[in-house]
């Protein structure tokens, strides 16, 4: 884990992390509640502990509980952690989103090393 000093005050935290696939249930909520970071999300398994995150955006949905929203970049790009409204337990994982296929942009594969930036 890299801390890297912002501003007086601010860190922004650098983890690795490996891509694994997800189960594909983002298709079914995102494109109504943030169809602005649709088309799916990349799943993460960070290689430290993962750090406090701040959401700066809290959307209700029909699912009972809220989808939550962070700022982040992955490999430098700008990016959205995305805490889904079904999350059950996803200690040491994170779901990034983005307005474009992350996969695609990146050419990432399951177990690709990619590098977030925690904002």
């Amino acid at each position: 884990m890299t801390q890297v000093k912002l501003k007086e005050g601010c860190i922004s935290v650098k983890i690795n992390g490996a891509v694994y696939a997800g189960f594909g249930q983002s298709s079914q909520w995102m494109p109504m509640y943030v169809p602005w970071l649709y088309p799916g999300t990349l799943n993460i398994r960070l290689v430290s502990k993962k750090p406090i995150i701040h959401y700066f955006t809290t959307i209700d949905t029909h699912f009972g509980r809220p989808c939550k929203i962070a700022r982040c970049k992955i490999n430098g790009v700008d990016a959205f952690i995305i805490f889904p409204p079904m999350a059950k337990d996803n200690r040491g994982r994170i779901e990034i989103g983005s307005e474009f296929n992350l996969r695609d942009k990146f050419s990432l594969t399951n177990g690709d090393i990619v590098e977030i930036e925690f904002v």
